[in-house]
């Protein structure tokens, strides 16, 4: 089983109110999103990102909230298999990059008491895809891409 840490691509079709457990009400506009997360337990990190494609799921962590929602679209995850980088390295990627507007205060770093969150609101106007492959081999890693549709 591989382990490792991934971008998370997600597209707002329409702009969105969201409650999100303990972290309420979150109003979110139409747009490109990334989420920073994790897949080092039992399962892997291939079958962390497969989960955040099926809108099937019991709710269980932040982003389960977005991902289950019709107006959610999961683009793709820019993954790094098996490597030394943490959730916090890809945050703080994202989270000095002016492209990369902080959401949510909280969402999905519950367990990471550094991050301020895990969620960004990509800004710019060039492919996030692309952008974030371009930071991660210029960090020094070799990332890969999951794509599939969300069911």
């Amino acid at each position: 089983m591989v382990r490792g840490v991934y971008y998370l691509v997600i597209e707002l079709v329409q702009d969105l109110i969201v409650n999100v457990g303990r972290l309420g009400s979150l109003n979110l506009t139409k747009g490109t999103y990334v989420y920073v997360g994790s897949g080092k337990g039992s399962g892997g990190i291939y079958k962390r990102v497969l989960r955040h494609y099926s809108k099937s799921k019991k709710v269980f962590w932040h982003i389960d909230y977005l991902t289950v929602s019709n107006y959610v679209k999961v683009v793709n995850a820019v993954v790094v298999a098996e490597n030394t980088l943490n959730e916090s390295s890809l945050t703080m990627l994202v989270g000095i990059d002016e492209c990369f507007k902080p959401v949510a205060e909280g969402f999905g770093c519950s367990d990471v008491r550094n991050d301020r969150t895990h969620l960004f609101k990509y800004i710019c106007h060039h492919d996030v895809i692309d952008y974030l492959i371009r930071k991660l081999i210029n960090f020094g890693v070799n990332p890969s891409l999951i794509s599939l549709i969300s069911d």
